[in-house]
């Protein structure tokens, strides 16, 4: 059987190479963030999606279903308050 790791320790780390790192751990940022659609109809409808804001820079538009507006409009992306 395979010994199990302390609690608090990483497995192959030593206690001396956690020490050196420190205490805290630094994680990457996410790529994705949530955005609003906000209907151009002005009946207040938004959906709320993802967003790789790396590779997609520009505001996103898409032509989706409004049930207030009860038709296809125009969605244009907003920011969530």
């Amino acid at each position: 059987m395979k010994a199990r790791a302390r609690a608090g320790s990483l497995p192959g780390r030593s206690l001396f190479w956690l020490h050196a790192l420190g205490t805290e751990f630094v994680m990457a940022k996410a790529a994705t963030l949530k955005i609003k659609m906000l209907s151009t109809a002005d009946t207040g409808y938004f959906y709320v999606t993802k967003k790789n804001a790396r590779t997609k820079t520009e505001k996103y538009t898409f032509t989706k279903y409004d049930p207030v507006a009860r038709k296809h409009v125009e969605f244009k992306e907003t920011k969530i308050k």
